[in-house]
């Protein structure tokens, strides 16, 4: 008993811990993207591969009672640029196989490091 608790322990762990609904982040094995959170996510892995697998809808992510309001700032863009030397571009592929991404609200006027749209700064190819 005592092994297989440990067995179902091991496999469950990372699923658990995954910010995503799969995958490995891999080009043949994109972490796949089912949800607002699943969406933040993309910014902690810039050079990573990514699948949209359903349609999004940013409303109630994005409310003032949500997660990403940002006191009223709205969604944070994925990659931001300062200048040739200060930056953090998205490198990496995201499929959106399809699937929508709606209710997207930005509003950051007085931020002048980044561009204003899903991805702030992409680069070296990203797709």
């Amino acid at each position: 008993m005592k092994r297989l608790l440990s067995c179902i322990i091991v496999t469950l762990v990372p699923v658990l811990l995954s910010a995503f609904a799969g995958g490995t982040g891999l080009i043949d094995d994109p972490y796949l993207v089912e949800t607002p959170e699943h969406l933040n996510a993309v910014r902690d892995y810039l050079d990573a591969s990514f699948r949209q697998i359903a349609h999004i809808d940013l409303a109630d992510y994005l409310s003032p009672e949500g997660t990403g309001y940002n006191d009223g700032a709205g969604w944070d863009p994925i990659g931001w640029y300062q200048n040739w030397q200060i930056n953090e571009p998205f490198t990496g592929t995201f499929d959106g196989d399809g699937f929508s991404i709606i209710n997207l609200y930005i509003n950051r006027a007085e931020e002048t490091y980044t561009h204003h749209s899903l991805f702030g700064f992409v680069s070296g190819g990203a797709t």
